[in-house]
């Protein structure tokens, strides 16, 4: 599911902002927004920016300049602030790339996508200098990458998981990389490329510190591996690792076309002797949950050397698919203490 980093949403709740008089706080979707006290109403529709949003350099987004026209967690008198919510104004005179007629005319709905429509991209990370290699190829068409959504983009997902049994794990700050056999090939990639071994990249790195590619070609079958690379020069190495290391989360039949079972996928890392994410729980059923109990689950310390966890990322035990979603059941609440000390 591509992520709407810009969309339309109604403000679901308003409430006001203690020792504040010209700012109140909406709720959208699961997230709470500072904006301009009376700007808004409840029931009103507006355009909400997600965190991780890169805005372009247009005359109403000024404001965030000295922000680098980055949309980031901030806190304002006090109150936790999570994307912008701005008026439907912000669209009149836009046009999709693609579209070439002069003056064209559209009709906006809740929930779509304005992203593109805007200009909005994705922050990324820069690279640091041991991630990057030579490059053999694209990612593979055959596995799925690794994105999990936000619990608060898609509040729903509650719904759709209450009552299911479920696993949690620790969300490891690191870098994604996939390890995978097929017809014989070993391949190792990052989020978006396949790399060549030439010994340079963490990725290899870690897969020849494990012998990932004997063990996965020892179980007989194609199969790919998804873990977090983590340690020194990797997002500021907040869980204090001495070395490069990876923590598995994903295990993906080739042939089949889909996800292991939690008990499969723990218990191969078993039997090839892989580390997992640290998993939290399991076999537990979410039922009277809310957004903002899943919040302050999501809060915690990596035990390796006390520094805020990234976040939490929830599954059902056995794999299930999402309706909201359109793939497979799975997403993620980040650690708002994280992202309030720095984090990314």
């Amino acid at each position: 599911m591509k992520r709407k980093l810009a969309s339309i949403q109604i403000v679901q709740t308003l409430e006001p902002i203690p020792n504040a008089e010209k700012i109140e706080v909406a709720g959208v979707l699961g997230w709470k927004c500072v904006v301009q006290k009376g700007m808004f109403s409840v029931g009103d529709p507006g355009i909400f920016i997600e965190i991780d949003s890169i805005l372009p350099q247009l005359p109403e987004f000024e404001f965030m300049k000295d922000r680098g026209y980055r949309v980031k967690t901030i806190k304002l008198r006090g109150q936790l602030s999570q994307g912008l919510f701005m008026p439907m104004s912000i669209l009149d005179g836009k046009k999709y790339p693609t579209d070439k007629r002069e003056r064209p005319i559209y009709h906006f709905m809740g929930g779509q996508d304005v992203t593109d429509l805007l200009g909005i991209v994705k922050y990324e990370l820069p690279l640091p200098a041991q991630i990057a290699g030579q490059v053999y190829g694209n990612f593979p068409h055959f596995i799925p990458k690794t994105d999990e959504i936000r619990l608060q983009s898609e509040p729903g997902l509650l719904d759709e998981i209450r009552g299911v049994p479920v696993y949690i794990t620790s969300k490891v700050d690191g870098t994604s990389g996939t390890f995978y056999v097929k017809d014989g090939h070993f391949g190792v990639c990052s989020r978006n490329w396949e790399y060549k071994d030439e010994g340079s990249t963490v990725y290899w790195q870690v897969a020849k510190r494990y012998g990932i590619e004997e063990k996965l070609l020892s179980l007989g079958r194609d199969l790919a591996l998804q873990g977090e690379v983590a340690g020194p020069g990797i997002n500021k190495n907040t869980m204090g690792l001495e070395e490069l290391d990876v923590f598995m989360f994903n295990l993906w039949d080739i042939q089949e076309q889909e996800y292991a079972s939690f008990k499969e996928l723990w218990g191969i890392l078993g039997k090839l002797d892989l580390k997992s994410v640290p998993l939290l729980v399991e076999n537990v059923s979410i039922k009277p949950a809310t957004v903002d109990i899943m919040i302050d689950m999501a809060i915690g310390r990596y035990p390796t050397n006390g520094h805020q966890q990234e976040g939490i990322v929830v599954r059902p035990m056995n794999e299930m698919a999402s309706t909201i979603l359109k793939s497979r059941l799975s997403f993620k609440v980040v650690n708002n203490l994280y992202l309030l000390e720095g984090g990314e």
